[in-house]
């Protein structure tokens, strides 16, 4: 799956029994700050709204603050 220009998130596809249904994230390490993570769910949300999925991007920063 194709990143958002400018967004510097790797994502792929689940492997293995999980093909086809999850996605992967990469944030791991020092990229995987509280900054990073809610930058990446606010693009996903946006992503998502785009594409006509409706999403709650304020839920998702929500449970990432805890």
């Amino acid at each position: 799956m194709a990143g958002r220009p400018g967004a510097h998130t790797e994502i792929g596809a689940g492997l293995g029994p999980l093909n086809g249904k999850i996605w992967r994230v990469g944030l791991m390490g020092e990229t995987s700050s509280k900054a990073n993570v809610k930058a990446f769910l606010s693009a996903l949300a946006q992503i998502l709204n785009d594409s006509g999925r409706k999403t709650d991007a304020e839920a998702a920063l929500a449970a990432a603050a805890v």
